[in-house]
This record gives structure tokens, C-alpha cells and sequence, in this order.
């Protein structure tokens, strides 16, 4: 007699929610700080879609979400040709990673 294991699609769907829902702080979070620094949603968007392609290459067991987003964001600012200091783009991310931190103007010199 043959044990009925649960199929992938079935383990899928049970993860599937959770993957859902990281997957959304994910974008929430590019959004935001892709927002504070000012760069267009065609920018962003391109952002969401790099990370969403590296996404299927790897688990997030691999990855660190959060550094593959904000990387996603400065490689998209510069194919717009909205660029921006990569520095900038850190700091504008540690404000919403640690929101203790300071307000940085990005538009200064």
C-alpha cells in the first residue's frame, strides 16, 4: 500500500500565503524608499520586477530580502537614468530598516 505524501503543489499552497505576504513587505518596503528618494513609479516598479526575477532563482532562506530590494532600486534608478549616490540610497533605507535614525536629505550635496 502506497503512502500518500503531500504533493509540492500542496506544500506550494501552504507556503504560498507566507511567500505572499514577505513578498509583499518586500515591495511595500522598495516603494517606500524608493518614494522618499524621489524616483519615479516606472523606477520602482522596475525595482519590484528585478527582485521578483532573483526571487525565483533562489529561496529567501538564501537571501537577504531586504539588501537584494534596496540593490534592485540603485541597478533600476540607474537604468531610468534617475540616478542616484548609492550612499543615498543606503542611508534612505536604514531610516525605514531603523526608523530611529535621522530623516537624510537627499537632495544636498
Amino acid at each position: 500500500m502506497a503512502q500518500v505524501f503531500p504533493s509540492q503543489t500542496q506544500q506550494e499552497v501552504q507556503t504560498s500565503s507566507s511567500e505572499f505576504n514577505l513578498k509583499t513587505k518586500v515591495a511595500v518596503f522598495t516603494a517606500k524608499v524608493g518614494q522618499n528618494l524621489r524616483l519615479s513609479t516606472n523606477c520602482i516598479c522596475s525595482a519590484i520586477v528585478y527582485f521578483h526575477k532573483l526571487y525565483i532563482l533562489f529561496t529567501s532562506e538564501d537571501l537577504e530580502l531586504e539588501i537584494i530590494s534596496v540593490t534592485a532600486l540603485f541597478l533600476a534608478a540607474k537604468v531610468t537614468n534617475e540616478y542616484r549616490l548609492l550612499e543615498h540610497v543606503i542611508k534612505t533605507a536604514l531610516i525605514f530598516l531603523d526608523p530611529a535614525r535621522l530623516e537624510v536629505d537627499v537632495q544636498s550635496q
